[in-house]
């Protein structure tokens, strides 16, 4: 029976390490500027270019960018790996993705 919501999985999947669709997800997140991830904004305050036009459809792989992107900028992502665990990311997975976003935290 397939799963109410396709895109995040009740259940983790508890693959050893990242697909190639999920890594190319982090290589193109390794590039993304800090502004992509979309923030709550003030009315009054003239935000960077909408940040909305650069999000991911698939929730799922979305997740995975922010998560990237905020770790490799050291902002604090919240509750980014629970959000990534809910999604059916592995822990195994979750290290992985902060591994490549810390080795690329400089950059």
């Amino acid at each position: 029976m397939p799963p109410d919501d396709a895109e995040c999985p009740p259940e983790p999947y508890l693959a050893p390490s990242l697909a190639p669709l999920e890594r190319t997800v982090v290589a193109l997140a390794l590039r993304d500027p800090l502004w992509s991830v979309p923030r709550p904004r003030r009315w009054f305050r003239p935000g960077p270019p909408r940040a909305e036009r650069l999000q991911l459809a698939n929730p799922r792989l979305e997740s995975l960018r922010r998560f990237v992107i905020l770790r490799r900028h050291g902002q604090d992502s919240g509750d980014g790996a629970t959000t990534l665990l809910n999604c059916g990311f592995s822990p195994g997975q979750i290290r992985e993705a902060g591994r490549l976003a810390d080795l690329h935290s400089g950059a």
